[in-house]
């Protein structure tokens, strides 16, 4: 299976981001001399942790909402850890800040606000269990490179963005120009190509048709077989209900009447086709016979 973008950006970004605090903690617990099971659970947390999360995202049948809710776990796991180091101010804005920039990133505001309330959710636990001692000073070093950490992890999330943002922007103009091709083709074909609603009611038709039919005929929501062939219609209609349901294209003939009465047979192709936005109906494509 292959896992979606948004879990493999975040392992990459996850992975970095907590080796980096893994080395700017570590210093700072270096340097009050910290015991062996501070070094076990720093280590479970900022090397372990982001494989494991990673694990859980790719064997989830939603692999992007479980992605989405790690966001949330982080937060709340990051929290714990500024409390436990006793909310050094640098430490606890580089893990925190940017927990919260992650949520603001894939949630929105809403991530925001649950991004904050897990951290505090998780400070909260760990005062109620280890106590609360509040240690707002690092050392030069260690201040230094939350500084630097923070900073390069806010470029690196604008660049994912400015990415993001160039390969939406390439798809919209490949999509519109894609768009005016199919329309001037459309427009300019000699075959009447037709877009009709389940009801049998006109969505679009080629300029083409204005030579059988009055412009008031083709008005959108105008009945699409009003001057067809009595006994044509009734199958045409059928035609159109089996293509909205996505049955495979169907091909019949009917015979329209002209402008001035006269009868013309012609081959018909209907088929589901899918409009900007997910909208989609059947598309009729009558031939010259």
């Amino acid at each position: 299976m292959s896992l979606p973008r948004l879990a493999r950006t975040n392992y990459v970004v996850r992975s970095s981001a907590f080796a980096y605090c893994f080395v700017t903690i570590g210093l700072h617990l270096w340097e009050h001399q910290a015991g062996p099971v501070a070094w076990m659970l720093l280590a479970l947390q900022f090397l372990v942790y982001p494989h494991a999360l990673y694990w859980r995202a790719l064997r989830s049948p939603q692999p992007n909402r479980a992605e989405r809710d790690n966001l949330l776990l982080d937060s709340a796991l990051l929290g714990v850890w500024a409390a436990a180091l006793g909310f050094p101010t640098w430490i606890a804005y580089l893990i925190v800040g940017k927990a919260t920039l992650n949520a603001a990133v894939n949630r929105g505001a809403r991530g925001v606000l649950w991004s904050l309330v897990c951290s505090g959710a998780g400070a909260v636990a760990w005062v109620l269990i280890g106590g609360f001692h509040y240690a707002p000073a690092t050392s030069d070093l260690v201040t230094a490179l939350c500084v630097g950490g923070g900073l390069a992890y806010s470029c690196a999330i604008g660049y994912v963005i400015y990415n993001q943002n160039r390969r939406l922007a390439a798809a919209r103009d490949a999509l519109g120009r894609s768009e005016e091709r199919y329309r001037l083709i459309a427009e300019n074909a000699a075959d009447l190509i037709a877009m009709v609603d389940e009801d049998g009611r006109w969505l679009y038709t080629s300029p083409s048709y204005r030579r059988i039919l009055d412009d008031a005929e083709l008005a959108a929501g105008g009945d699409a077989f009003r001057r067809a062939h009595p006994d044509d219609a009734e199958q045409a209609r059928a035609a159109v209900r089996r293509a909205g349901s996505g049955a495979a294209g169907v091909a019949r003939r009917h015979r329209p009447a002209r402008e001035r009465g006269a009868a013309a047979a012609r081959r018909a192709r209907t088929a589901r086709c899918t409009a900007n936005g997910g909208a989609s109906g059947p598309c009729a494509r009558p031939t010259g016979r």
